[in-house]
């Protein structure tokens, strides 16, 4: 694999290394290819770039916690099941995830693979976490 390694300062304003895969050696067989294929991240690494275009799941998590399931239209019952859902089922497997490269079908597989969990409590999963983070600003 051809990865691109660069640091950045996260949303808690500490810097952090990011990594992100460009493709698989078979795909790019020289390093010129790969280069080429980072080319536009690498002159707006430094810039005032769309930050959500490298975000990862668990920095919208985060943004979210911190503004959205504080808002006043929420209330405290909310707020803790909401909580449990990410810390139980939805981090642990997308945390590290770059939004980019979460797909709904993916998403969808795992949901039907949670088996421990009713499919009333698997709705409720993917409906608030699909409508609450992708619906907020995060820049």
């Amino acid at each position: 694999m051809w990865e691109f390694l660069w640091r950045e300062r996260g949303l808690d304003g500490k810097r952090h290394q990011r990594t992100l895969t460009v493709g698989k050696v078979d795909e790019l067989l020289t390093e010129r290819e790969a280069l080429n294929r980072i080319q536009l991240l690498r002159t707006n690494i430094n810039r005032d770039y769309p930050r959500s275009a490298l975000m990862t799941f668990q920095d919208l998590a985060d943004h979210y916690r911190q503004t959205e399931l504080l808002a006043d239209n929420k209330t405290e019952k909310t707020r803790t099941t909401y909580l449990g859902y990410l810390r139980c089922w939805i981090l642990p497997k997308w945390a590290s995830e770059y939004l980019h490269n979460i797909k709904p079908i993916a998403v969808e597989q795992w949901l039907r693979n949670l088996g421990e969990l009713s499919n009333g409590s698997k709705c409720k999963i993917r409906n608030h976490n699909v409508r609450d983070l992708q619906s907020c600003n995060p820049i």
